[in-house]
């Protein structure tokens, strides 16, 4: 390995980046194509159900011979299964590359080396784990996915300067954050399959749920209620996204809505949740509240990342914050006069 395969490679990385939020349950992906230490194409994976990186580098030359020799980077093993899209690692071979230079092994048991193994015999020179740290990153939300059987969990909550989220009567201040910190929450939402609150947040707040101030699609809604008791008339049910419940009772309304779904909880929320994920290919959700809700998932150390917005606001007394204790990376913004906090597991 070489400082260009590095610096070809954070490429990749880059490109695939422009994907999050667009490519739901796959992997983001990148690819460049360079001969004769020149990138002579590039691409990545826009979203899903669109052709992969390694087709859409290929593809934008007019002259595919120049593949042969050349040393095709791209940031994840190239697919060997048919699925929304045909298998790439056939294609990438017929190029005739030298070389493929690749971050990490796909761990999907669909591909899992079975890429790598088109691409080796075809007489092709397979690299692998360049840049696997900043690939594993990027890709976080799938690794979690795969690897635990489990969507990628980011935490996200405001709470006052004196660590309350809530005033005592249980009202849910809107606006504990500035308007920045709010657009901001709303690329956070951009960014994950799915967003998931509690009741109590629905008959408090009315939250829409949705990526309005910002850009990009809306995530699934999800709602967890014990009772079944909702406000049929409550902005989750509206048409913008579809909605989720999950309940351990039969909701207080009859459900006949094509965009709304019921999951009854078996025994346990959170492994009910899980499962239904795994089964609908949702790899994140982003966790909103309330502090129950937030709570259940620190306790059961069933969480990720966790975002979490300090505004200038005192209530003195009130429903106080969840509390981060474990955690391996902390980093700090300041947005105006708001502070993100952000803990990495």
């Amino acid at each position: 390995m070489s400082e260009s395969d590095e610096k070809y490679m954070l490429r990749c990385i880059e490109l695939a980046a422009k994907g999050l939020g667009y490519v739901k349950s796959n992997p983001l992906v990148g690819c460049v194509i360079v001969k004769n230490d020149k990138i002579i194409s590039e691409g990545y994976h826009h979203a899903f159900g669109m052709p992969h990186a390694e087709r859409v580098a290929i593809d934008r030359l007019d002259d595919k011979t120049q593949i042969k020799g050349s040393t095709i980077y791209v940031n994840l093993e190239p697919c060997s299964h048919y699925g929304k899209t045909p298998p790439c690692a056939p294609y990438v071979a017929k190029m005739k590359p030298q070389r493929v230079v690749i971050s990490d092994v796909d761990p999907n048991p669909l591909v899992n080396n079975q890429g790598i193994k088109i691409l080796q015999d075809a007489g092709i020179q397979v690299d692998v784990g360049i840049c696997s740290m900043e690939n594993r990153k990027l890709n976080r939300r799938f690794f979690t996915f795969i690897e635990k059987k489990r969507p990628y969990i980011l935490l996200k909550w405001a709470q006052t300067l004196d660590g309350f989220i809530a005033e005592k009567n249980q009202n849910y201040i809107k606006w504990i954050s500035n308007n920045a910190t709010r657009q901001i929450v709303h690329k956070w939402r951009s960014e994950e399959m799915a967003i998931l609150v509690g009741a109590g947040t629905v008959r408090c707040d009315d939250p829409q749920l949705t990526t309005r101030h910002w850009h990009g699609d809306n995530p699934i809604r999800m709602v967890v209620t014990n009772s079944g008791n909702l406000p049929i008339n409550a902005k989750i049910f509206d048409k913008q996204a579809k909605t989720i419940l999950f309940y351990s009772n039969t909701p207080n309304f009859t459900v006949n809505e094509g965009n709304i779904d019921v999951v009854k909880i078996e025994n346990d929320f959170i492994d009910t949740l899980f499962a239904y994920c795994l089964e609908n290919s949702i790899t994140s959700i982003l966790v909103e509240g309330g502090s129950q809700l937030l709570n259940t998932f620190i306790s059961r150390e069933q969480w990720d990342e966790a975002k979490v917005i300090v505004g200038n606001k005192v209530f003195g007394e009130g429903v106080r914050a969840p509390i981060i204790s474990q955690y391996t990376h902390i980093d700090i913004d300041k947005i105006d006069n708001d502070r993100i906090i952000h803990y990495t597991r």
